[in-house]
């Protein structure tokens, strides 16, 4: 269940900056959507944490045993880090439980399809969707993301519903994103129209590759959850 929508009273230029803000307008260097970039980031900091500092932590040992486990998809990232001695730590008495649920003939427990890494990700999500519904009027911040390649369409629809409305500048700004993938897009189909015959364009390197943007722009990062939208 997405967190309820809170409409945030945008700053005006000479407003106190943090921490969070700064990490979002360093992000808007990175090529795609900085808010994935930020979130993804922070999922990998929080695994490496974890699994150094945290995977015998008796709180979060107990909360895994409530969860039965990690949801799917962060496991299997999880996975990708290749630590076998904290899997094994920590998915030991899970299968215990399995083992007497099945010589019990009784109900086997297992993962509902959310975890406190889940509940991490949702909140550093909001968390930079807030910041930046906050400083979209900030000059400085506006001339930052105007050398961005801003946002992904969900966390557009993210950033526009925590602010409540966005400004002219932002709105235009990724409608020309948007609609220059849409004409890439319909490039790419021409291109691969023979019917056209000499009329087919000729597509560079960059137009060839666009579907995959079209991957990426649209759904966002890889495995990220597509919360309800209210």
């Amino acid at each position: 269940m997405e967190p309820s929508v809170s409409r945030r009273r945008r700053k005006p230029a000479s407003g106190h900056k943090h921490l969070t803000y700064f990490k979002l307008e360093k992000a808007l260097a990175h090529p795609g959507c900085p808010i994935c970039h930020l979130v993804q980031t922070s999922i990998e900091s929080y695994f490496d944490s974890f699994l150094y500092e945290k995977v015998n932590d008796v709180g979060l040992r107990a909360r895994l045993n409530a969860d039965n486990g990690v949801c799917n998809r962060h496991l299997y990232q999880l996975l990708g880090h290749h630590d076998g001695l904290a899997i094994s730590l920590m998915y030991r008495p899970l299968l215990e439980r399995v083992v007497a649920a099945v010589l019990d003939r009784s109900e086997v427990p297992g993962n509902k399809g959310a975890c406190f890494v889940c509940e991490s990700e949702t909140e550093t999500e909001e968390r930079y969707a807030s910041v930046m519904a906050e400083y979209l009027d900030d000059a400085e911040f506006k001339s930052s993301f105007a050398g961005s390649r801003g946002l992904c369409v969900p966390h557009y629809e993210l950033v526009r519903r925590r602010a409540g409305s966005v400004p002219q500048w932002f709105l235009g700004f990724h409608a020309a994103i948007y609609d220059r993938l849409l004409d890439g897009v319909r490039r790419y189909i021409d291109a691969a129209n023979w019917s056209l015959a000499e009329a087919r364009p000729s597509l560079s390197d960059e137009e060839q590759r666009v579907w995959m943007e079209v991957v990426r722009l649209y759904a966002g990062y890889p495995g990220m959850p597509q919360r309800q939208r209210k």
